[in-house]
């Protein structure tokens, strides 16, 4: 729950209670557990946890802008599918994959 302190700033405990509990309820959300820590982002250890996630969850893509998190695409082993918010707009529009 990383973001909570930044959302209790922005919209205070009730709002951000009631946005959380919605997020860990919903039918599109899966919790996974990460067990192992690959440190593969590199100068930016905060951001290691959405490649932990993407490996652990099995993942299609990862989405951001983030520059550090973009460099993902260039690893080797393990690959990584690192897509931009606007290509991933792109693919909500054209409905180009499968859930």
């Amino acid at each position: 729950m990383e973001y909570e302190e930044i959302f209790l700033i922005k919209w205070e405990k009730e709002v951000t209670e009631n946005l959380l509990a919605r997020l860990i309820r919903a039918r599109n959300i899966e919790l996974s557990t990460v067990f192992f820590n690959f440190n593969m982002v590199k100068n930016d250890e905060d951001d290691n946890k959405f490649a932990d996630l993407y490996l652990s969850s099995n993942a299609d893509f990862i989405v951001s802008n983030d520059v550090k998190i973009l460099a993902l695409n260039k690893s080797e082993f393990p690959e990584f599918t690192v897509i931009t918010l606007q290509e991933f707009s792109k693919m909500l529009s054209n409905r180009s994959f499968s859930i």
